[in-house]
């Protein structure tokens, strides 16, 4: 054995693993002592350890190479026919194999290895001897191959940390702080040692000159460590990476705007980002900027991990970029041709959204089912984001995902952060196979009762479950729970209890009233509290975003007491300020004018400094809620503008949905619009179909709304109209994208029954209206009636046989307007009714509007009621 050991005593080049930066080898202390990176395998290195042993001739900095090459020979060779470990990041693979309750069967073969042991003596002897650097490479070696926490090698590694005459490198500190993931509590003496080494170097100025792997360990360091330093130390971390992100050769890695992105994404998180001020919030979304734009020069060089990482936080931090999202969208079907294992696809996926074509979701969703069995609990919960981010309703692979779920619910029981992203996707499952959520059901309340099932976390993550599969009565033990953590919770848990509530079905709502009585009066009495407590715009937006945006079912007086709160942030604002309320606003159509002014006015101000991107979305959140700006003739301009500008950056969608949105607020860009519809942008518009297949529809009814609006409001412009066989297939065909796209939704059929009978009644009977049908220029309208000049009714089959306005009919137009038609908790039409309302009246027709509010107001419960309410408004 000795003889074979001796065959690889010889000098080579050392291969680590890629964060071991220089393990530093003396040969005029030590002469040419033996490297261990020839071994091809472990085997091969217990040898070479035994040879040390026996030979007595092992330095402090080969023991360092024996524990860094045997992690790499574990983690790479040994591990590597094993599908679900995602090998190129150890520190998740060791996670992985913690999870899935694996280190007896993986890693103790090699800690248990008697070569093992003998390297750990020898390493004991050598430890007062290692610096910095081979401290952290030790340490992190022994703690990813599994060795226990109590073992004494570990104890004395953690008194040679603690020395003062230990010198500490950002990339020693960062590889410690990794480390960190892998313990169960924050008060380890890890922590006392990282926390005190970082202040020390920043005391002294000591965090590099400004190279990327700086940056790298300075955003790994506080990810780890944020919730454990004060609002200072995270604040100048900012300071000093934003400083370090500036610099362009520092960007150039994936791997480093990874760390920054997610730098970005932990530091916003609710504990530490509203403790933070507006200047380094400022910054904060300048890095994460600086990010994309590199992010977008590097997409052919993605590998799967690279995906995963970036898509995952920019996801989480709320940024959608078309054009990167559509380039990373391409490079994952350039992955998921080649044929990949559960882990790479698993990466791969965090790429698509619900966005991608039909045909391409379909893909992935097969190719998912068909790697699902080999999936671990890691891989499961990153599949659960996954078939959320798409919305996928398959039901066979939702199926073969509760199945898996089933199977390893013991193993996520025992992580909550996992069994939580797993809760989310099965509240939204396609399926409703009882046996499993009676199963899953048990394994869940089971957990409540053990000693994990204490916590906040814990308890409202499992309530946002099983508080919607409760029937009859809401288990004693969940309402014990919820009682005692209640008064206790931010406002992340409080709306997954929220999520539950909402979610519970109606048949069952009524056996437990008594019960939801309770805890909706604490959970109010709670959130009460802490709306009053809310100082800062970041706070107010997450709030919204957390008690409103996030939940399935609404509560108007929370979101109207936060509204009320914005005009307070709004008058002077920030660039990243106007963003957060802009991104607020595109996903609650909240009327509010206050705001919309100070926001217009904002746009006015600083048009130099604007985005198109910024501008283009304040201009269709007007468009959306139907708000005419006070200052009409300034913003027009200003949006003329910023289109001319923009013009040979944007693409044809963008071009039309700015120009539509313009017109529904009755800006009308003359130029623009006679450049719309000439042969050269229409031949435009066929490049870019062509090159776009799956915007066809959607270019095609925006071509179809604006030739409608230009002939209706803009005579002038000598436009004709030419979409009228286009509307016709459509018809025809039974497709109502051009409607639909744009929200014009009916009642329920008992409603548009209710009110036909009642037209029935008012004009003498059916034949005297149409249900359904549609007006010139392809309107859809709920019923259609036509009175003569006395205002009596009029057959109306007349109207198929001769023109009405020929015959002097009034054609009258019955829009029944549900609640998807106004603003939340509002009386306000959404801009697509203003504008079909605007232009049935330049057709003629007199509009009579159906409210659901009024329909369904105590006011109309009789049928009198209800008949007079239609023929006042028909006949006045």
């Amino acid at each position: 054995m000795v003889a074979k050991a001796c065959q690889l005593l010889r000098p080579v080049k050392v291969l680590c693993p890629r964060w071991v930066t220089s393990v530093r080898y003396n040969a005029t202390d030590e002469g040419f002592l033996p490297l261990s990176s020839e071994c091809q395998n472990t085997a091969d290195l217990f040898q070479l350890i035994e040879a040390y042993d026996t030979m007595e001739i092992a330095g402090h900095k080969h023991i360092v190479d024996c524990c860094s090459q045997l992690l790499f020979l574990v983690y790479e060779k040994e591990f590597s026919n094993i599908p679900w470990i995602i090998g190129q990041d150890y520190y998740i693979a060791h996670m992985q194999i913690v999870m899935n309750d694996l280190v007896d069967n993986l890693l103790s073969p090699f800690v248990q290895h008697p070569s093992f042991n003998k390297l750990l003596i020898m390493l004991e002897k050598k430890v007062d001897e290692m610096d910095g650097d081979e401290l952290a490479v030790v340490f992190t070696s022994l703690q990813l191959l599994g060795l226990a926490e109590v073992h004494q090698i570990v104890h004395k590694i953690y008194f040679r940390l603690g020395s003062e005459d230990v010198h500490f490198t950002l990339k020693n500190i960062s590889m410690l702080a990794e480390g960190l993931r892998n313990f169960k509590r924050s008060d380890i003496p890890m922590v006392n040692i990282v926390v005190p080494r970082i202040e020390e170097l920043f005391a002294k100025d000591e965090t590099g000159a400004g190279n990327k792997d700086d940056l790298d360990s300075l955003c790994n360091i506080f990810i780890r460590i944020k919730h454990l330093v004060g609002k200072e130390m995270n604040s100048e971390a900012v300071n000093r990476i934003s400083g370090l992100a500036s610099v362009d050769e520092n960007l150039q890695d994936l791997n480093t705007i990874s760390s920054c992105l997610r730098f970005v994404r932990h530091i916003l998180s609710p504990h530490t980002g509203r403790t933070l001020s507006e200047k380094t919030l400022t910054k904060l979304s300048d890095i994460a900027e600086n990010c994309l734009e590199k992010v977008n020069n590097n997409v052919s060089m993605m590998k799967p991990q690279d995906i995963a990482q970036i898509c995952h936080n920019m996801k989480r931090l709320g940024i959608y970029n078309p054009t990167l999202s559509n380039k990373i969208h391409d490079k994952c079907m350039e992955l998921l041709v080649e044929p990949v294992t559960v882990a790479e696809l698993s990466c791969i996926v965090h790429g698509v959204s619900r966005r991608m074509p039909l045909d391409v979701r379909r893909n992935v969703e097969e190719l998912v089912h068909r790697h699902i069995q080999d999936a671990d609990v890691f891989i499961l919960s990153n599949f659960a984001d996954t078939l959320r981010s798409m919305n996928s309703t398959n039901i066979e692979l939702m199926s073969a995902y509760e199945q898996k779920v089933l199977e390893n619910v013991d193993k996520l029981s025992r992580f909550i952060t996992l069994l939580h992203k797993v809760l989310l996707i099965l509240l939204r499952s396609g399926t409703k196979y009882q046996p499993f959520h009676s199963q899953f059901q048990t394994e869940l309340l089971r957990l409540l009762s053990t000693q994990q099932g204490v916590s906040i976390w814990c308890v409202s993550s499992l309530a946002m479950y099983l508080l919607p599969n409760s029937h009859l009565v809401i288990p004693q033990v969940l309402m014990d729970k919820l009682q005692a953590i209640i008064p206790q919770c931010d406002l992340t848990n409080l709306t997954k209890i929220l999520v539950g509530l909402n979610l519970m079905h109606r048949p069952w709502v009524r056996q437990m009233h008594s019960q939801l009585l309770d805890l909706h009066t604490l959970l109010y009495r709670n959130i009460g509290a802490k709306l009053k407590n809310i100082g800062n715009l970041f706070t107010l937006c997450q709030t919204i975003e957390e008690l409103y945006l996030k939940i399935h079912m609404k509560e108007p007086a929370v979101i109207n007491q936060l509204m009320n709160q914005l005009p307070e942030f709004t008058k002077d604002l920030s660039e990243r300020q106007f963003n957060r309320i802009i991104s607020i606003f595109r996903r609650l159509f909240y009327y509010h004018p206050e705001v919309y002014e100070d926001l217009i006015s904002h746009c006015i101000r600083n048009i130099s400094d604007i985005s198109f991107s910024s501008f283009s979305n304040l201009l269709h959140i007007l468009s959306k809620v139907g708000y005419p700006p006070k200052q009409l003739d300034e913003f027009s301009l200003a949006c003329t503008d910023v289109l001319e500008k923009s013009y040979n950056d944007l693409d044809v969608l963008s071009q039309l949905n700015f120009v539509y949105d313009m017109c529904v607020l009755q800006m009308f860009p003359d130029n623009w619009l006679k450049k719309i519809f000439t042969l050269d942008f229409l031949e435009e518009v066929d490049i870019f179909i062509a090159d776009r297949p799956e915007v066809c529809s959607t270019v095609e009814t925006l071509m179809m709304m604006l030739n409608r609006c230009v002939v209706l409001e803009c005579p002038d412009l000598d436009v004709p109209w030419f979409h009228e066989d286009y509307c016709k297939e459509k018809s025809a065909i039974g497709n109502t994208a051009a409607n639909t796209a744009r929200g014009y939704l009916t009642f329920s059929t008992v409603t548009m029954k209710q009110v036909g009978d009642v037209l029935s009644d008012v004009l003498g009977g059916e034949q005297f209206y149409g249900k359904d049908v549609q007006s010139p220029y392809f309107y859809p309208l709920s019923f259609e009636a036509l009175l003569d000049s006395k205002k009596n009714p009029v057959t109306y089959a007349t109207s198929s046989i001769v023109r009405p306005e020929d015959m002097g009919y009034q054609r009258v137009a019955i829009l029944l307007q549900p609640e998807s038609a106004f603003c939340v908790d509002s009386k306000q039409l959404k801009g697509f009714e203003l504008i079909r309302k605007r232009h049935l009246e330049i057709m003629g027709y007199k509009i009579v509007e159906v409210p659901y509010f009024d329909w369904q107001s105590m006011a109309l419960t009789d049928w009198s009621a209800k008949v007079d309410y239609i023929q006042k408004q028909l006949f006045t």
